[in-house]
């Protein structure tokens, strides 16, 4: 069990903001580059912000101190949906409401090249990526309701899914590649068997509605994160955070904390939540299986068990949450287009 006791939040702002007189880039996705101090963020753009942490500092006068965003991986319209990058951060991958998916060399001065476009990967925006640990395989999913897998480098595509019946809004893998999940706004979530892809099981998260992706915070499954033990599963979805047990995919834990959710990589650590994240030094020892009570229309949320270290107020609807590979930062996104450091102690 991790050992932190509290979370100080660092007096420096990053901010999403290309000087166009526009309203604010608002923050959805947000992930630290494996090596370097860097943080990459989608927002409302057709490009990726890339923060150097370790750059020059302004200070705005309505903001304080603040680092400015340098903006990479151009698509040529629309909005970068996702990202996901390779183990050692020298590959970018982003998905587009372009329907293409781009993949991006990033080079030492934080410049990028295209290295390949893949035109009409998704009959519809690409809203989620994930790449195998080992880089040679990449899961998309989109709006078009489908899950799509590809070979790399070649780009060949091996398999679609379409066992969704809305939005697909998360996929992710176990670090030893075995299994990949897929999520949605139609409340479900799906375990596939990596090796011979095969479908393992279904979870029913519910909560769905026909909103059809207009109201986010209100339908299905948001976010999907694997601890990394590989032994968890966290889904938030419009109402709750539950925790599964990616063996058996019993219920094990969950409560009210909604729309996102984050494991730390190297303890016992969870972020969860949207205007507030708490975050928590969970006890997995104390997990048990919960059982979905008869004609109930929501998950059980009996509570995670463990020490909340912080709770965090960000206010709106904020998305991106993300812990640096150090597992002692957690990076906060804001729909005003700045994003929050907090250090765990």
């Amino acid at each position: 069990m991790a050992n932190f006791t509290k979370a100080t939040k660092r007096d420096l702002r990053l901010l999403a903001d290309d000087g166009e007189k526009r309203g604010p880039l608002t923050i959805y996705q947000l992930a630290f580059h494996p090596s370097q101090n860097l943080l990459f963020g989608a927002c409302s753009d057709r490009r990726l912000a890339c923060w150097d942490l370790d750059g020059p500092v302004q200070d705005l006068k309505k903001l304080g101190k603040a680092n400015l965003a340098k903006f990479i991986c151009p698509h040529d319209l629309g909005w970068i949906r996702s990202f996901c990058t390779n183990n050692d951060g020298s590959m970018l991958l982003t998905g587009g409401s372009d329907r293409t998916i781009r993949q991006w060399q990033l080079h030492s001065d934080h410049t990028t090249k295209v290295a390949h476009v893949q035109e009409n990967a998704h009959v519809g925006w690409v809203e989620a990526l994930a790449l195998s640990t080992d880089g040679k395989r990449l899961l998309s999913a989109g709006a078009d309701q489908s899950v799509a897998l590809w070979e790399l480098p070649t780009w060949k595509l091996l398999k679609r899914f379409h066992e969704h019946k809305g939005y697909v809004r998360c996929v992710t893998w176990t670090h030893d590649a075995k299994y990949f999940f897929s999520a949605g706004e139609d409340g479900k979530l799906f375990q596939w068997d990596a090796k011979n892809t095969e479908l393992l099981r279904t979870f029913e998260y519910g909560e769905a509605n026909d909103g059809f992706g207009q109201t986010p915070a209100l339908s299905g499954i948001h976010g999907i994160f694997v601890s990394s033990d590989d032994k968890w599963l966290a889904v938030a979805g419009a109402k709750s955070t539950i925790i599964l047990d990616v063996a058996t995919g019993n219920q094990v834990a969950g409560d009210n904390s909604p729309a996102q959710v984050t494991f730390s990589p190297t303890g016992a650590v969870l972020a969860k939540g949207s205007d507030t994240v708490q975050v928590l030094n969970y006890e997995d020892s104390k997990f048990k299986t919960v059982e979905m009570p008869k004609n109930a229309k929501s998950r059980p949320t009996p509570g995670i068990p463990g020490k909340v270290i912080a709770s965090i107020k960000l206010g709106g609807f904020s998305r991106g949450l993300a812990f640096h590979p150090n597992g002692r930062t957690l990076a906060c996104g804001k729909d005003d287009g700045t994003v929050e450091l907090w250090d765990l102690l």
